[in-house]
């Protein structure tokens, strides 16, 4: 085989193999986005106290406390009720209580509002508002 016949084959292989590489680099450069859920960076929900319970209707208050599932969040990603205390993961704009009393409850945040997701249909979501201040005096306050 000369210099030439192998350049020629070294040419007609690269063609074939150019497209495969360049498809493993876009694949590879999309698996650290993909593995993440979107804006998935690890925060925290705003510390005080939440103030949560469930929206009203045109005949009735328009918000009903739930006093069962107020909390405070004490910082570090912890929280504490009346029933005790646990944690929660806040990962981008979701929010889950992963132990302690209010475990397994799921939120979006929505600025200074949380809206429980995952609700049947025709339920009405829970909602947490943080209260503005740290006056204990103040029944209702949303600030978002």
């Amino acid at each position: 085989m000369t210099r030439t016949d192998c350049r020629h084959t070294w040419f007609r292989f690269s063609k074939r193999l150019a497209p495969v590489i360049g498809a493993s680099v876009l694949c590879a450069m999309a698996l650290p986005v993909a593995a993440q859920p979107s804006d998935g960076r690890l925060q925290t929900l705003g510390s005080g106290q939440w103030l949560c319970g469930w929206p009203g209707d045109a005949w009735d208050a328009s918000f009903r406390p739930d006093p069962a599932r107020q909390f405070e969040v004490t910082g570090n990603a912890t929280y504490s009720t009346a029933a005790g205390s646990g944690t929660y993961l806040r990962t981008g704009d979701s929010v889950v209580f992963t132990s302690g009393p209010l475990q397994s409850l799921r939120f979006q945040v929505e600025g200074n509002r949380l809206r429980q997701s995952g609700t049947g249909a025709g339920e009405k979501p829970l909602i947490c508002h943080r209260r503005a201040g740290g006056d204990p005096r103040r029944q209702w306050a949303p600030t978002g």
